[in-house]
């Protein structure tokens, strides 16, 4: 795999069902599959911002005045095991 990417293919099945709650589809690995690396990446980051959504935003109180959600602010590596890659073209 060239230099640059940080996707781990044979984790991509659980950081879909990490991110979505569910396993990937048979659409997702056809999908996956036709993927050069550099769409794999763009996937792989969707569903790491997706799954950091998912598992550090958590609803407010609801007696609070507040709307929305808030945001955890420290996380260690232990708890984000998924990376986001920067690629350059």
């Amino acid at each position: 795999m060239p230099r640059g990417y940080t996707f781990v293919a044979a984790e991509v099945a659980d950081l879909f069902q990490a991110a979505h709650g569910f396993p990937p589809s048979g659409s997702f690995w056809v999908t996956w599959e036709k993927a050069s690396n550099l769409r794999k990446q763009i996937i792989w980051d969707d569903l790491v911002v997706r799954w950091r959504r998912v598992r550090f935003v958590k609803p407010l109180d609801a007696s609070m005045d507040y709307d929305g959600f808030e945001e955890t602010s420290v996380v260690s590596e232990r708890e984000q095991p998924f990376r986001v890659g920067i690629v350059e073209i």
